[in-house]
């Protein structure tokens, strides 16, 4: 594996078209911060650190695989060397084949529940909100 830092981040984020998103504080934040919305209606989102010169293997793992939703690491390094953007299935689907899960429970399931994406795209919509209801009652 080729050493990854914010420069080769930003640069695919460029290729893949990713859109910046601006801070809304007007505070210079530590990190840049893109979004990519695909065809399927999800939105990916991704920091670019301003800080580090260099990701270490555990955090550029979860860059490449959750954050930017590469299904490899070579997909990253292909993207940079054709100026290509990724083709995702997602992008190719027309329509889900599933009652989708409201975007508002998948970033409160992935970020305060603290569940993996694989996890929660493997749940039906109520499975989901059931997981939901279970960790407001206490339930963890």
């Amino acid at each position: 594996m080729a050493s990854v830092g914010p420069t080769e981040h930003k640069k695919f984020c460029e290729v893949d078209k990713w859109t910046e998103r601006k801070s809304a504080c007007g505070k210079k934040p530590d990190h840049d911060r893109f979004e990519k919305h695909l065809r399927d209606a999800t939105i990916l989102l991704t920091k670019v650190s301003r800080n580090k010169k260099e990701y270490g293997p555990g955090l550029w793992k979860h860059i490449w695989a959750d954050q930017l939703r590469l299904e490899s690491e070579e997909q990253f390094w292909e993207a940079l060397r054709s100026g290509e953007p990724v083709p995702r299935p997602q992008d190719q689907q027309a329509a889900p084949d599933k009652e989708t899960i409201p975007g508002w429970l998948v970033a409160q399931l992935h970020y305060t529940v603290g569940l993996r994406i694989e996890e929660i795209r493997e749940m039906t919509a109520g499975e989901a909100q059931e997981r939901w209801e279970k960790f407001q009652g206490g339930e963890r």
